[in-house]
């Protein structure tokens, strides 16, 4: 066997081992609460502003720590105000939701960054890894606390209008993409062979 394809042969069984070490269901997810808000980010004010929090892990990563709790950690926050900027968290930051009513981005020590809670059983049947929403609902916050951003710190006062929205990213599951994987490198392989 020339050493080409050999070479060809042994990065397609890699791959395909790579592929199938990953979790069936693992798939990006981006989590998005947003709001009209008052308080500070990085130190200036702001007052009835767009704030968008956004968070993104992977659904392999989604937990079912006790019956009425399921949390995706972690997850890379980040917060948008309008007028002012966009600053990534710099504290471990993740997503949970409680029972069937209510979701939010928090940071565990510090509580609610900013979720929704519908005081109805609007998330029912929803476990964190599809894409569901918009939804409204009141909002879930901890008013007065400086949650760490890159620029400065985040400190919301008040909120009015409250509206979550989770996407999930579609990928091919990993026994789809080591068999295109290993495909790619077969006609690679065989092209290569016809050359020699």
């Amino acid at each position: 066997m020339p050493v080409r394809s050999l070479l060809l042969t042994t990065a397609a069984a890699a791959a395909v081992c790579m592929a199938m070490l990953q979790p069936a269901d693992a798939r990006p997810i981006t989590y998005t609460e947003e709001a009209i808000a008052s308080g500070t980010l990085d130190g200036q004010p702001f007052t009835d502003a767009d704030v968008m929090l956004s968070a993104s892990g992977d659904t392999s990563n989604i937990t079912h720590p006790s019956a009425i709790l399921i949390r995706n950690a972690p997850v890379a926050g980040t917060v948008t105000v309008a007028g002012i900027g966009t600053d990534k968290f710099t504290i471990p930051v993740e997503v949970e939701q409680e029972t069937d009513h209510a979701a939010a981005i928090l940071q565990f020590a510090g509580g609610f960054i900013l979720g929704t809670n519908t005081l109805t059983h609007a998330f029912a049947g929803y476990a964190l890894a599809t894409s569901f929403g918009p939804i409204t609902g009141s909002s879930l916050f901890n008013p007065g606390h400086a949650f760490a951003t890159s620029g400065g710190a985040l400190v919301l006062s008040d909120i009015q209008d409250h509206t979550s929205t989770f996407d999930a990213a579609a990928v091919p599951e990993p026994a789809s993409a080591a068999m295109l994987i290993a495909g790619l490198i077969a006609v690679a392989s065989r092209r290569s062979n016809r050359r020699s």
